[in-house]
């Protein structure tokens, strides 16, 4: 069963009016790709998909539980079939350059992001005690660490207050969900 949520369509509606219109499904073609790995892997790994939801802060695979290898096989699925994408450099530039970015950010160790998943079943493996205090420190110096940069790229390129408005939004945006406690809550992004 695939939700999406109703702001996802005007958040697409918004792009088409700002964006160039082959930089906006060059985004689009990625980001399906990507999740397209997730799903292509989990199905192997004989995993069931129980629901696809959809929404601004990403798309969400819930599936049936999978082994610590299997969920750490999917999760990786998705950055691997994004930088996969890098091939297609010469071809399809732009894709390439989105499928980098999407997974270059999806690396990111912050839940729920892939690598955040990944760090969550490692920590869940390795510290199971401390998972939860680690998992937000990381996420805490991940977020000043790209609140740094982003203040530093709009002093140096002139840029404005819009970039580091953004980030901050983003950095809200990871304050205020919940992290699971238990490894079998931890679902593809």
């Amino acid at each position: 069963m695939i939700q999406i949520d109703p702001a996802v369509y005007i958040w697409f509606a918004c792009l088409l009016i700002v964006l160039p219109l082959n930089w906006v499904f060059s985004a689009l073609f990625a980001a399906v790709f990507h999740e397209a790995c997730h799903m292509v892997i989990l199905l192997l790994l004989r995993g069931k998909i129980k629901r696809i939801h959809i929404s601004l802060t990403g798309c969400q695979i819930e599936s049936t539980d999978l082994g610590g290898w299997q969920a750490m096989c999917s999760i990786l699925a998705g950055p691997a079939g994004s930088m996969l994408l890098m091939f297609l450099s010469q071809t399809a530039p732009k894709v390439a350059v989105c499928g980098l970015f999407h997974g270059l950010y999806n690396l990111l160790p912050i839940f729920p992001l892939d690598g955040g998943r990944i760090m969550q079943q490692l920590l869940f493996r390795f510290q199971p005690q401390r998972a939860e205090k680690i998992q937000r420190w990381v996420d805490w110096i991940v977020c000043l660490t790209v609140l740094i940069v982003s203040v530093s790229f709009s002093v140096v390129l002139h840029l404005g207050v819009f970039p580091v408005i953004l980030v901050l939004l983003w950095i809200l945006r990871f304050s205020i969900r919940k992290i699971p406690c238990k490894p079998s809550q931890i679902k593809v992004q």
